[in-house]
Formats: C-alpha cells, structure tokens, sequence
C-alpha cells in the first residue's frame, strides 16, 4: 500500500508553530498585563498608605509608612522582589538578625522564604501586599541594627539619645540596594563596627553553642579560697571553668588551687565585671552559677543598648561606660586608651547621653560640687553617727588622704573662716603621698614618711572653735602611720 502524500508536506509543522507562537505571546501578554496590574496596585496601596490608612499583611501591619512611598516612588512603584537572587539575599539577610539577639520572625521570614520557593502567586493586589511587606521587612532590620528594636525613652525618659543622632537616609539607602541588588551589603553596612559590640556578637554563638549542648554545672557554697589553699570544691570550679572556656587542658582532679586555675578565674572575674583578684568569694561563686541562659539574655540585651548608644559612630569617640566605670578612646575604629572613671550614684545617676564636645582638660582642679557637699558630706560632717566615707573621718582613718577647705560660691558655707563656731565643711582630696624614696637628701626614708604623716594631719581644718576635731584627725593620722 502506498502512503498517500499531500500537496503541503510542512503545513502541519507551521501550522503547530505558528499556535506555539501564539500561546507565548499570549502569555507574555498576561504576565505583561498581570505586571501591570501589579504596579498599579502597588501605587494604589502606597497611595492609601500615605493617606494614613492601615496596611496588614498576614496579621502583621507595615509599619515604615514613612519610608515606603518615597522608595517606591524612586521605582515608579515597579514590584520590587519579583527577581528569585534579590529575594533569597533577603532571606540570608534576614536569618542573620538572629545572630545578633534579634527575631528573624518579626521580620516576616515565613513569608520571605515562601517568596523565594516561588510562592508568591495569588491576585494583583496580594502580590502588591507581598512586595509592600518584604520592602518593609528590609526596612524594620535595617532600623533595628542600627538604632535598636526598642525606644530608649521607653524605659529610660531622662536619656538624652534619639534615633535623629546620626541617622541615615533609609529610604534612598533601600532604593539604592533595590536598584543595584545589593541586599546583603546594605544590611552589613548598617550593623555597629564598636569592638566590644562585636565582641559580644561573639559570646552570645559561644554562648548558644554551649546551651545548645551540656551547658556547664554548678559550684558548691562554702568558704573563701584563695590561691595555694586545698578544697574539694576546687574540681568543681576546674570543670565549670573548662565547659565555660576560661581554663584550657583536660580533666584535673586536683584539689589544689594552683596559679593556672587561679588565672583562669581571674579571667572569668575580669570578664564579669569583678575584682580580679583570684579570690573564690561568694560573688565569684555565684556569677558562675548564673544559668547560662539567663548569660545569653544578658547578652541580648547589651547588644540592644549598644546599638541604641552607639548607632553611626565611626572613625574617632569616646565612650564612658557607666556600669563598668570605664572610659574608652577610639580612634580609626581601634580601642587606644582606656581607663578607670568615676560616676554617680543611684540618687544622682551619671546622665546617658550622646553629644558632640570640642574641647577636653587634662588634670582639672577638682572642686566639690555643691550637690556632693549638700547631699553627703555636710550631713555626714553634723550627724553624731561617725562615717567613714566622707569628710573628717576619712582624713582620721588614712593618712593618704588630706583634708582641705572647700568653700562654695552661693552656698552658706560661702564665707566661712576657720573659727567659725558653725564651721567651714572638711572635705577629703585622694592625693597621693610622693614615694618614700623621694625623701630629702640627707632625711632617712623613715623620717621623711613621719614628716608626711604629720604634714597630712596639720591639713584638717577645725570645724569646732576647741579644735577637738583637728586632734582627733592628727591621732588617728599618726595611728595610721605607725599601723602601715
């Protein structure tokens, strides 16, 4: 049998082709028209946006009303995360907030990583509300890194820092990153640079590392151990020690408190703010057995206040750490002095505050202030109670110490002489006696030191016409000085 033939051989593979064709286009058509149904959703929601009406997506509403309508208005509200690579670098962007102590759920992560599987179909208008909500998800991370998730003034109203102090431009920051792509070099361009920040970024993974696995075990209450001394607890220290870091090497059953175990501790009382002296007090006992998952809150918390505080600094600042009492220099983003600083009391709190100064002084003449002299040392001067922390008393228990007049413009104290019956304040400087060594050439080291010791008790004025208290203050200075 002879298979028929036709006059058109190729019409049927044209004619497939030509329906091929057809469809295509037919479907560029309406992925071109459902593109345009979403711009123009997109200016719709923007627009109701800036009218001042509400926009929630999934429960959650968007809240950078008032950096949205400029970025989208920078795009000619063209959607924004239609491209597969620009959402997944949000989504790598948004999982390292957790690295930071931060939620990546309350920057829509769910929705983000549905965005990125392909999910993200539905109608013009949930498309636009999608596209809305990642803009504004990028938006929330970048505020939080770098201004802190939390108002200040919440909890704090007396503070003297705002989100103003160094702000950027968030919107043009997010149109720039949205234009060329550059997800991930805007969101670490906005997280601090501080050393001690990053330092603490460090601790909170070790820290996580370590409640992820056995965590580390308690120390038993006892008595005081000092370096040399024997104590049974001292294996327990040597393990909680070893699962925190701070002591190297394997297990050590020894009991005795060796110079390696006792630098460990120092580093661990360094490391919590104690007094680095090697000494196993109760302190020292009880911030090693502080869980560690109250030490990763802790963590979280001070990275919150450093990024509340430290926002936008760069290059050359100072720091005072109020906790620590500590002041710290940095310069080109590199710690190059710090030193011990003094700050007030829980009464009289050391104001928070970020300012700008111009000029500095070196080795001031300190005055008492009028507050320090009204709120502790004039009571402290009058009570019956003896002190030993203010005024008078402090020159009688330390012959390092000089009692000097203070007399403060405006105040009642202000023309007071020496035989006033009422009597001008005695108050303490800390200055340090020369070393001995400096004592006058052919003067014994011993005299020259009886010398000073009497110097130091001349200096307390009377604040009684007798003069009882100037010879008090001159025994115990000469008490001190035999007891030395």
């Amino acid at each position: 049998m002879t298979p028929s033939t036709s006059p058109h051989p190729d019409r049927r593979p044209r004619h497939l082709a030509a329906r091929l064709a057809t469809a295509a286009l037919g479907l560029l058509c309406a992925a071109g028209a459902l593109a345009t149904d979403v711009q123009t959703a997109l200016q719709q929601q923007i627009g109701a946006l800036t009218a001042g009406e509400p926009l929630v997506f999934e429960g959650v509403p968007v809240v950078a009303t008032d950096v949205l309508p400029g970025v989208y208005a920078a795009r000619d509200h063209r959607p924004a995360w239609t491209e597969g690579q620009r959402v997944e670098a949000l989504r790598a962007a948004v999982r390292t907030a957790e690295v930071h102590g931060l939620e990546p759920a309350d920057y829509r992560i769910a929705a983000i990583e549905r965005a990125a599987q392909g999910g993200a179909g539905g109608t013009a208008e949930d498309q636009a509300r999608l596209d809305i909500a990642l803009t504004d998800s990028l938006a929330q991370l970048l505020t939080h890194l770098r201004h802190g998730k939390t108002d200040p003034l919440r909890f704090y109203a007396d503070w003297k820092i705002t989100a103003e102090d160094g702000v950027e431009d968030l919107g043009a920051d997010i149109a720039a990153a949205l234009q060329s792509g550059d997800i991930r070099g805007v969101v670490d361009r906005a997280i601090p640079t501080y050393p001690p920040y990053q330092r603490l970024v460090k601790a909170l993974a070790d820290y996580r590392a370590l409640q992820a696995g056995a965590g580390w075990p308690t120390v038993s209450a006892g008595d005081t151990i000092r370096p040399g001394e024997s104590s049974p607890r001292i294996r327990e220290v040597r393990t909680r020690l070893r699962a925190g870091g701070e002591l190297a090497g394997g297990p050590n059953a020894s009991s005795l408190y060796d110079a390696e175990l006792a630098a460990a501790v120092k580093r661990f009382q360094a490391a919590h703010g104690l007094t680095a002296d090697g000494t196993l007090g109760k302190k020292t006992i009880a911030a090693m057995n502080v869980p560690i998952g109250e030490r990763v809150d802790q963590i979280r918390v001070n990275l919150e206040r450093m990024r509340w505080a430290l926002h936008a600094l760069r290059g050359t600042f100072v720091v005072v750490n109020i906790a620590g009492y500590d002041v710290t220099f940095v310069r080109d983003d590199k710690v190059v002095w710090k030193a011990r600083t003094q700050v007030g009391q829980p009464l009289r709190k050391t104001p928070v505050l970020r300012s700008h100064f111009t000029d500095i002084v070196l080795n001031p003449n300190w005055t008492v202030p009028p507050t320090v002299l009204d709120k502790d040392i004039i009571p402290a001067a009058t009570s019956s109670t003896p002190t030993r922390s203010t005024g008078a008393s402090t020159a009688a228990r330390t012959s390092r110490t000089g009692c000097v007049r203070t007399r403060v413009p405006g105040t009642r104290w202000a023309g007071s002489s020496s035989t006033s019956r009422t009597g001008t304040p005695c108050t303490c400087t800390t200055r340090r006696r020369r070393p001995i060594s400096s004592a006058p050439s052919g003067r014994s080291a011993r005299a020259a030191s009886a010398s000073r010791s009497r110097s130091s008790s001349r200096s307390c004025c009377s604040t009684t016409p007798s003069g009882g208290r100037r010879r008090r203050c001159r025994a115990r200075s000469a008490r001190a000085g035999r007891g030395r």
